[in-house]
Formats: structure tokens, C-alpha cells, sequence
């Protein structure tokens, strides 16, 4: 069985109108386990999010944020006019996006 939802067009690109079922559960299972490995990622990391993404629930990137076990993580909050996807045209700041993963990886801490 399939989630079947419309979708305008300028939408299409970035979103489906048909969402399997089972994909759907098999990604909550994912959600689910990762959450718990939270704290053993120790890697560096850049979390980005928006208080304008309709798609995920308010709070989920700053909680991701939080309970990363990385010495060495940034974050950064884009407003209310911000999309769900980031890296799209539509995004107004889509050229800030891509100067923060530029100067985190610029400024990556040297390996061990």
C-alpha cells in the first residue's frame, strides 16, 4: 500500500506523491536505531536546519545536535523562510548554505 498525496508542480522535483508504506516504517526503524547511536558518532559534523521546514517536526535537528557525540560540531538555524531542502533554488539562502559546508570542511581539525 502506498501514501498518495498531491503535490503542485513546482514541488515535484523534491517530493513524492507516492510514498511506500513499508519504506515509510523500514525508515522509522533507521530513525529509531541511529538515535540510539547518537552519542558513539564522534565524527565532525555540520547540522543544518530551518525553523521553515514543514517536513520534519520542529526541534528534530537541534535534538540531533544535542545527543551527537562529536568534540568538534557546528550548527546552524535558518529562519522561517527557509524550505526543507536546503540545497534547492528554491531556498533563499542556498548560497549561505553552501558557504557553511564550505568553512566547515576548510576548517575541519586536523586527524589523529
Amino acid at each position: 500500500p502506498y501514501h498518495h498525496r498531491h503535490l503542485e508542480p513546482q514541488d515535484r522535483d523534491h517530493y513524492y506523491q507516492r510514498r511506500p508504506l513499508r519504506g515509510i516504517h523500514q525508515i522509522n526503524r533507521l530513525r529509531r536505531r541511529v538515535a540510539r547511536e547518537l552519542p558513539r558518532i564522534t565524527a565532525p559534523t555540520l547540522v543544518l536546519g530551518s525553523e521553515g521546514d514543514e517536513t520534519i517536526a520542529p526541534g528534530t535537528y537541534q535534538d540531533l545536535y544535542r545527543r551527537l557525540g562529536s568534540p568538534y560540531k557546528k550548527l546552524h538555524s535558518f529562519g522561517r523562510q527557509v524550505p526543507h531542502v536546503l540545497t534547492s533554488a528554491a531556498n533563499p539562502c542556498q548560497q549561505q548554505t553552501f558557504r557553511l559546508i564550505e568553512e566547515f570542511l576548510n576548517n575541519l581539525p586536523a586527524a589523529d
